[in-house]
């Protein structure tokens, strides 16, 4: 992979032109050749692009004009941050799209009226506990318990090397079925085994911590934090 110095004129570079894929990491700018992977068609994704598909066709045929006209004013409201930091404004299908894809993942409704508020706390800085036993032990905990109305969604990633710091896209959904206000530490024992297999000392375990607020579909900032497994 090339290194890439920006000039005054050009600063930064990102997604793909051509055979090429434009991407920074933490050293700087980099770009690499296209891979073109097999289309995957896990379950997970399966029933992602059926729940996207499901909510354009209720946003042509089901919800009423007003309605989409105040999904409008919710994302003009509500600006987003693309790869660049810049602000950007989501269309009213893409704002009712994201809030209602939040909202299954926590098992909630589809919502066809634009939430009023957008408000949702965030946990801080998390904790992370463990010990490969007996018994074996792991707990994730955020400084700032969740509100009666958000629930705890948690993502890890699977073991990494033990100097490695850069998680970027490897973070896997491992649990959405807290109650919405459940305080932490949060149990992890079983999830993180079950979706990456058993722990072992050394490992470099990497967590991420958001809160959902389960009326709205609204998502706080996430918090990250990693742990050495070891035997305590």
């Amino acid at each position: 992979m090339a290194k890439i110095q920006f000039s005054s004129l050009v600063n930064d570079v990102r997604n793909k032109q051509g055979g090429t894929v434009f991407s920074k990491v933490r050293f700087g700018a980099i770009n690499r050749r296209k891979v073109s992977p097999v289309q995957p068609r896990t379950p997970f994704q399966t029933t992602v692009r059926a729940l996207f598909t499901l909510l354009s066709q209720r946003w042509a045929t089901q919800l009423t004009a007003v309605q989409r006209a105040g999904w409008i004013a919710l994302a003009q409201a509500h600006p987003r941050s693309d790869v660049f930091g810049n602000q950007i404004i989501l269309t009213g299908l893409q704002m009712y799209q994201s809030l209602n894809r939040n909202l299954q993942t926590i098992s909630v409704a589809i919502i066809d009226d634009p939430p009023a508020s957008l408000s949702v706390g965030a946990p801080g800085a998390i904790t992370l506990a463990n010990d490969v036993g007996p018994p074996v032990t792991l707990t994730v905990d955020g400084a700032t318990e969740p509100g009666a109305d958000e629930v705890p969604v948690i993502f890890a990633a699977r073991p990494l090397n033990a100097g490695r710091q850069y998680v970027g896209s490897l973070y896997r959904l491992i649990d959405a079925a807290q109650a919405a206000g459940t305080a932490g530490p949060w149990d992890e024992v079983t999830n993180y085994p079950t979706k990456f297999g058993p722990l072992a000392v050394g490992q470099n375990l990497s967590f991420k911590v958001q809160y959902i607020n389960n009326t709205t579909g609204a998502s706080g900032g996430a918090a990250t934090a990693q742990i050495i497994v070891a035997n305590v």
